[in-house]
């Protein structure tokens, strides 16, 4: 099974595990002061819970099968259906805003994208109906696709290659990212690749 957001980086979160101790510490610290019991609480609750979200995110694993995608995430299991043709969009690895944290990169993870049963052609107007950011991210683009998305899950190039296996696919490449991946997905038959020059 794959890790949706791969390995950890632990430095990625290096400014939101300060201000989890701060808080935590200022929160233990107002216990002795005159202030109402639910500030400390307050200051206590919120990075454990921080903590135990960026932590959750890790636990989700899944497995990418003919038609379906796995999905695992503790006891739970959820099957995911896959579109016949699949419309992919690449991209940098962030995190969630309800993770806490952004990722700048670490080890350089980067994301696919799967849409729903919708053209590249619509993929990429939807991208680009308003200004897009200076570089794709992972966020950026689940949170653009809506109601088209359908999963994403860091990927390197032998699990890409996985998935492009026996289906069509329309592939969204940002320029930054072509060194990485135009010459592998340029070779294959069943991809066309649009590279977006811009970003």
């Amino acid at each position: 099974m794959y890790t949706r957001y791969g390995k950890m980086q632990t430095k990625d979160y290096i400014f939101s595990w300060i201000i989890m101790v701060l808080m935590f510490l200022m929160g233990v610290g107002s216990f002795f002061v005159e202030v109402d019991i639910w500030y400390p609480m307050l200051l206590i609750v919120i990075p454990i819970f921080w903590f135990v979200g960026v932590r959750r995110a890790y636990q989700e694993k899944f497995t990418l099968e003919e038609d379906r995608i796995l999905i695992q995430y503790g006891n739970r299991e959820k099957e995911v259906p896959l579109p016949k043709d699949l419309v992919i969009v690449l991209s940098e690895l962030d995190l969630h805003e309800r993770m806490g944290s952004y990722s700048f990169g670490g080890e350089c993870q980067y994301f696919a994208t799967i849409a729903k049963e919708v053209t590249g052609g619509e993929v990429w107007q939807t991208l680009h109906a308003k200004k897009i950011k200076k570089k794709y991210t992972a966020s950026y683009v689940d949170s653009k696709l809506a109601y088209d998305y359908v999963y994403s899950f860091v990927c390197d190039k032998a699990l890409l290659r996985q998935l492009l296996k026996d289906r069509n696919c329309y592939v969204i490449l940002p320029a930054s990212l072509k060194p990485i991946f135009y010459e592998m997905l340029s070779t294959r038959n069943n991809v066309e690749v649009r590279v977006d020059p811009y970003f």
